[in-house]
């Protein structure tokens, strides 16, 4: 049991990493606009606008996950105590 806490506990602070590490979106970001400088044959600036595929977690995905794993740790938790009080 105390592995599976341990797992858990460890399961949630790598998944708010993750979401760190990936902008702290709400929500899962599967395209992004990218805006970049173009310079043409008779020396004018344009700028281009082009939707790139990506893939950046949100909290729709890491919400669910995560509070899984706290009702994991919250039941573990309580049988290592009873398991200790008998």
């Amino acid at each position: 049991m105390k592995i599976i806490r341990t797992l858990a506990i460890l399961g949630v602070i790598g998944l708010g990493a993750l979401w760190f590490a990936h902008g702290q979106h709400t929500a899962t970001l599967t395209e992004k606009l990218v805006k970049t400088k173009v310079v043409d044959d008779m020396g004018d600036e344009e700028i281009v606008e082009k939707w790139v595929p990506t893939l950046e977690i949100g909290l729709d995905y890491i919400a669910p996950t995560a509070g899984l794993l706290i009702c994991v740790i919250g039941l573990t938790t309580w049988r290592l105590r009873r398991e200790t009080q008998i």
